[in-house]
């Protein structure tokens, strides 16, 4: 808690039987943050194979590999996706993304869809003529105002809508959804049974093995190849959009996370819980991305562990390497800003914490000095933000301008390199992690009788305390007297 705050208060009574409440109200609250098209959600910055996509205030940036506007060479440095830069787009940019091992990159505006990239990569390569940027088809019915979100992996591109629909195109059958026999060219909507549209999805990610969906009512579906239930039943193929045993219940995730490889092991899930900041986990371990220090499979929840027998706590933040289906890894920040990382740590993507290893803070990260606001994990590669930082620092595979220092080299970096990354005015992965109020009201008899008779005054006091770390503005406190 910081300074005390006087906030704009609506306080309803009920006046029965001529009793009156006197409120007094006490409130203590911190600063929030400012929202705007710089949100930080878990999409500010998204890598796939050496190449990355970042979100600035004014849209988009890209770099890495085939991340140009002739989707066959490579930004050295961050340029903007912009028709100066070559990316010949109408409208406003909505969304973009990129996912593959050799990279196909995609944004939405608000005239229509573009695609640009190694072709075949996420979608069929007969659904584009090159690699250069080229706009393709929106689903049936569906206008780019439609769509609340968009996201891609290996063979797969995935639509959610404002309605909470689905819409998946790609190379993968089973990851369409609507239980088609064949690999095709053509958008699917995902359903739950034959007819029957999956809805009401607030929360996606995709991967080259699954999906996997939350929803407002709070169910959890998962389809694709070799994905987990959570009932402890063993990973299986799933044609439709498939209802799973919940991680917990009575409580919205902070964030969900997929992972994975390219070997058809199956899918890896992540969730959340902002109750008990702790990360559930299910599914394929095979390089030890559940944060257990082993490589057993989960068909049941369980959760990320800090060491042996101790849970990971404190977390407001994950990230999973989920558009591409190389090297398998997941990260995390905590309440004090630090961050961990685990999973396959090829070409030190992860720091050197090592393979199949409990959690552990990366190389070149300083525990309270460095205060991080957000991470992506790619594949080959990790990179972070400090908050209010306008660069970021990277580590892993460095090769074909990966980490967007202008330089085209095969090289490792094996700790963090913060000081070699570009600047980019107005990234949005530096703002502060938002984390809202907790308020805490206590009511309690200040004075007269506990059971008072008609006519008697009674003073209440109603302490509303903010444990933070958050304001909270245009409170209102709805005070119902009892019946009596």
């Amino acid at each position: 808690m910081k300074t005390n705050n006087k906030l704009l208060l609506t306080l309803k009574n009920s006046v029965i039987l001529s009793i009156f409440s006197v409120i007094a109200l006490f409130v203590q609250s911190v600063q929030a943050q400012n929202g705007g098209y710089c949100d930080n959600n878990n999409d500010d910055i998204i890598s796939a194979y050496h190449a990355s996509i970042a979100k600035v205030d004014t849209g988009y940036v890209t770099w890495g590999v085939n991340a140009a506007p002739d989707g066959s060479s490579n930004n050295l440095v961050p340029v903007a996706i912009h028709p100066n830069s070559g990316y010949n787009y109408t409208g406003d940019a909505i969304f973009a993304t990129m996912a593959g091992h050799d990279n196909q990159s995609f944004l939405l505006t608000t005239t229509g869809l573009y695609v640009w990239g190694y072709e075949g990569e996420v979608i069929s390569s007969s659904l584009t003529s090159s690699s250069d940027f080229q706009s393709i088809s929106l689903p049936s019915g569906v206008a780019p105002g439609d769509v609340y979100y968009m996201t891609a992996s290996d063979d797969v591109l995935a639509l959610v809508v404002n309605t909470g629909e689905v819409y998946i195109l790609g190379n993968r059958r089973r990851l369409y959804g609507d239980n088609s026999g064949s690999s095709d060219t053509n958008w699917h909507h995902v359903e739950v049974s034959a007819g029957n549209y999956l809805t009401d999805v607030i929360m996606l990610k995709a991967h080259y093995s699954g999906v996997f969906a939350y929803t407002s009512n709070g169910e959890y579906y998962t389809w694709g190849y070799d994905v987990y239930k959570g009932d402890g039943s063993s990973a299986g193929n799933q044609g439709r959009a498939t209802l799973m045993t919940p991680p917990f219940t009575g409580t919205i995730p902070t964030m969900i996370a997929v992972t994975g490889a390219d070997r058809d092991d199956g899918l890896s899930y992540f969730v959340l819980n902002p109750d008990d900041t702790k990360i559930y986990v299910l599914g394929d371990n095979s390089d030890g991305q559940l944060g257990q220090a082993n490589t057993t499979n989960a068909n049941s929840w369980i959760k990320v562990k800090a060491s042996s027998g101790v849970d990971l706590t404190d977390v407001i933040f994950i990230s999973a390497q989920d558009n591409t289906d190389h090297y398998p890894t997941a990260g995390t920040i905590l309440s004090d800003r630090s961050i961990r990382f685990w999973g396959k740590d090829s070409y030190d993507a992860l720091g050197g914490v090592g393979d199949a290893n409990y959690p552990a803070v990366p190389g070149g990260f300083t525990v309270g000095a460095d205060s991080a606001a957000y991470i992506e994990m790619g594949g080959h590669t990790s990179l972070y933000v400090k908050e209010n930082a306008q660069t970021f620092c990277y580590v892993g595979h460095k090769i074909h301008g990966s980490m967007g220092d202008g330089t085209d080299v095969n090289d490792q970096v094996p700790t963090f390199d913060c000081v070699n990354t570009p600047t980019i005015i107005g990234l949005c992965a530096g703002a502060p992690i938002y984390e809202p109020a907790d308020l805490v009201t206590v009511k309690t008899l200040a004075s007269g009788d506990a059971t008072p008779d008609e006519g008697d005054i009674v003073t209440f006091t109603i302490t509303v305390t903010n444990n933070g770390p958050s304001d909270a503005t245009n409170v209102s406190l709805d005070d119902a007297l009892p019946a009596g």
